[in-house]
């Protein structure tokens, strides 16, 4: 692989190919974290739904 700095063109060393995997695990972490967030977030919202509320009273009150 390259990398490209100031137009000049450079092979990718073994740090950079290392912290490029580092990069893409992060990146799964993150949003595997806000995934679960979203999905804590519907489910609170379906539960306040089944116990009566509407869809505009939840937003104004919790903002979800």
């Amino acid at each position: 692989m390259k990398k490209l700095i100031n137009n000049v063109e450079y092979d990718l060393t073994a740090e950079d190919l290392q912290q490029i995997e580092l990069d893409k695990i992060e990146v799964a972490r993150v949003k595997a974290i806000d995934d679960a967030k979203a999905e804590k977030k519907a489910s609170g919202k379906a539960k306040l739904i089944k116990l009566g509320l509407t869809e505009e009273e939840i937003k104004e009150t919790f903002g979800i």
